[in-house]
């Protein structure tokens, strides 16, 4: 059985501080990039290409996932995510941390397929072999450890419910080494795989016959939808620590 901390805890030093506008604003503002760059680019497809491949098909399932996140999200701040959980009680502390734990799952998901689109572009573009398997390669890797990831934050209490309402349900988890472990996992290899996602699109678009402002636009926007829904580092080093001390401020969602 887990064990997690007791609701009687001195309160914080600096009083009943909240980040919850501030992490509302980041979350519209990231979001409403992606809705917009998302639109933009299914109108192109759909209206001036005329085609659909695989990379339109994947960043159609992620925008739908980080939908679902972000409403999670904004759950989970009106639940009072961004505070001390001293002030929230034992109920609001539950409410934040549901929801903050429910978020993971749909941001595993928004980031898997946003990093599956982006090599599967460089799949239908590019005219190297070599390159082309090594695509295939990467995207094999990407959906197998998110898909740890996944399992791990889903399965790794029981009954599931006990991830977060620790204070009124006696199950069983899993030790908290197994999701720190994961999480820096999954942290170090999406950074190594936002890294080469980019570099790579930049060199294949650099390539082909088009003009150098369009190539200019075209990394940009591959750059700009990987910084807005890729921070998983952060995310589980923030929510694993709230697990252990509960005086910290509620966990920050996972923002997509």
């Amino acid at each position: 059985m887990s064990s997690y901390p007791s609701a009687k805890s001195p309160p914080p030093a600096d009083g009943d501080q909240g980040h919850g506008t501030r992490m509302l604003i980041v979350i519209v503002t990231t979001f409403t990039v992606v809705v917009v760059i998302f639109c933009l680019r299914l109108s192109v497809r759909l209206f001036v290409v005329r085609s659909m491949g695989w990379d339109d098909y994947s960043i159609i399932a992620a925008t739908a996932a980080a939908t679902v996140c972000n409403a999670f999200n904004i759950n989970y701040i009106h639940s009072g995510g961004g505070r001390h959980s001293y002030y929230l009680g034992i109920q609001g502390e539950i409410n934040a941390s549901k929801w903050s734990t429910l978020a993971q799952l749909p941001f595993i998901i928004a980031t898997t397929f946003t990093k599956v689109s982006i090599c599967f572009m460089i799949v239908r573009i590019t005219n190297s072999k070599r390159l082309v398997r090594f695509m295939w390669v990467m995207i094999g890797a990407l959906i197998v450890i998110n898909l740890m990831g996944f399992i791990v934050v889903a399965a790794r209490c029981t009954p599931f419910e006990a991830g977060w309402n620790y204070y009124t349900i006696q199950g069983k988890c899993w030790p908290h080494k197994v999701l720190e472990v994961q999480s820096y996992i999954q942290g170090v290899f999406s950074i190594v795989t936002d890294f080469t996602c980019t570099m790579l699109s930049i060199i294949v678009l650099w390539n082909i016959q088009i003009s150098v402002q369009q190539k200019i636009a075209i990394c940009g926007l591959v750059a700009m939808g990987l910084l807005v829904t890729a921070s998983p580092t952060d995310m589980d080093s923030t929510r694993t620590e709230h697990r252990i001390d509960s005086r910290e401020f509620t966990s920050t969602p996972p923002s997509t």
